[in-house]
């Protein structure tokens, strides 16, 4: 990994907001629809136009070195200049900016930015109640027929666009370079007249009082979400995209039971590496929620438990426990590592104590760094990262892995239109199609399989 230096030097003096209501402008990007569709690793689905940025709007202000750019609604509580306002802006801008240093891009010599929508938790959780954060990479998918592809395996278009070095839209884009779109979202509950338990530490110098939330610790938490440690199975062992859009995460594959049996399985052998996935027919679907007695299986609260003999693992370059709840939790069984069981289950560290990505954010827990074991993670899906995270700017951030780590994942761009929105690749009817330079704008990919055309509707 090459060098870099980075001066830190972020700015919070005007903020521009981005309108809190979905898109007015119902407009379609991609011809006869097929790429029109958007969902978050909760299951919601968007359009196109949902997740459009009017090109009119500026930027907050951020260090021209990060590989995001941050969008705030209006009333997500960070988009005012009260002095609260701006330390919260603070912790998480430097949040940012330690994963930022932390993951090896081609984004760091390109300058393109990964766009993040900060949204108000009310647009999320209307009762402001329930969710203290919320984060998620866009996965951009077409409608998948079942009987040719079977289940799919996706990556999100925050991690397309951070291992390519190129907006992961680029080739969607049909009115030209004025055209973007957010490639994720989070959302932090600054809503105390919902819920008075919650109260946020924001001071980077210090840790948590009794009583507090570390705030950069939440934040760290959500990226990681949307760097791409989730899963995207649902109780059923099904997507939780629905039956048109059986599409699994990268992080999927390497979930496992006690007995090491893969949780998805390759239902044809010797086809494409990331077509024909299904829940593995070893496997009763029942292990995703194993003491349910609810008529939906849909857990109606947050359990915060898992049973040792109900483990399930994450087994990559090391193994560790996920969440698994007697009743199935959206967004959270399967997603998150579980300190409960670690390193064993008859002397785990404590529940919530250890991982980032518990499933549980305790009062007074300040997590301020990925864990040897989420770096590993993160690495077998595909990321490059340094031998080091955090700086001395944020109290106990700092920690050295001792080297750094590679990756030789391949991603593909997508391919097919040119920037005014024709098609790239064109011939008559009944001859060869032409296709050249198609890895091109590819990251570590040197052949291709499983080649698809969108435009036809077998």
């Amino acid at each position: 990994m090459k060098s870099k230096i980075l001066k830190i030097s972020i700015l919070f003096f005007s903020i521009s907001v981005v309108s809190a209501q979905v898109n007015e402008k119902k407009m379609t990007f991609t011809p006869n629809d097929v790429l029109e569709k958007v969902f978050d690793r909760f299951g919601t689905q968007y359009t196109m136009a949902d997740i459009y940025i009017n090109s009119s709007v500026n930027l907050t202000p951020s260090n021209e070195l990060s590989l995001f750019n941050l969008y705030f609604d209006a009333g997500c509580g960070l988009d005012g200049n009260s002095s609260e306002e701006i330390l919260r802006r603070k912790v998480i801008c430097q949040a940012f900016e330690d994963v930022s240093k932390f993951i090896d891009s081609p984004l760091h010599e390109s300058g393109v930015k990964v766009n993040l929508w900060i949204r108000n938790i009310k647009h999320i959780d209307a009762s402001s109640n329930t969710i203290l954060s919320a984060g998620s990479g866009f996965y951009l998918v077409p409608k998948i027929n079942n009987s040719i592809h079977g289940g799919s395996i996706v990556e999100n278009e925050v991690f397309k666009t951070i291992k390519t070095g190129t907006d992961s839209y680029a080739d969607l884009k049909v009115d030209g370079a004025t055209t973007t779109f957010y490639h994720g979202m989070l959302a932090l509950n600054f809503d105390r007249v919902s819920n008075a338990s919650i109260s946020w530490n924001k001071d980077l110098q210090s840790n948590s009082a009794r009583g507090e939330t570390d705030l950069y610790s939440a934040v760290l938490h959500e990226i990681l979400h949307i760097l791409g440690l989730t899963s995207l199975l649902n109780q059923d062992g099904k997507s939780v995209f629905g039956n048109d859009y059986n599409y699994f995460s990268r992080y999927d594959t390497y979930l496992q039971n006690l007995n090491n049996y893969s949780l998805l399985k390759q239902s044809i052998p010797n086809v494409a590496s990331v077509y024909n996935y299904s829940f593995s027919n070893d496997l009763n679907p029942t292990i995703l929620r194993p003491g349910c007695r609810l008529a939906n299986n849909l857990a109606q609260t947050v359990s915060n438990n898992t049973n040792c003999a109900d483990g399930l693992l994450f087994v990559g370059t090391t193994s560790v426990p996920v969440y698994v709840p007697e009743c199935f939790e959206i967004g959270n069984s399967l997603s998150h590592f579980e300190d409960q069981m670690y390193p064993t289950c008859v002397n785990p560290y404590g529940n919530d104590s250890y991982f980032v990505i518990s499933n549980i954010q305790n009062h007074g827990d300040d997590k301020r760094f990925p864990k040897p074991e989420e770096r590993f993670a993160l690495n077998d899906i595909g990321y490059s990262l340094s031998a080091t995270y955090g700086s001395d700017t944020v109290l106990d951030s700092y920690f050295d892995y001792g080297s750094e780590l590679f990756s030789t994942v391949p991603v593909g761009a997508n391919d097919g239109l040119t920037i005014n929105g024709t098609f790239s690749f064109l011939g008559l009817p009944g001859e060869v199609v032409q296709i050249e330079n198609l890895l091109s704008n590819d990251t570590e990919a040197t052949s291709f399989e499983g080649l698809q055309d969108l435009t036809d509707p077998a």
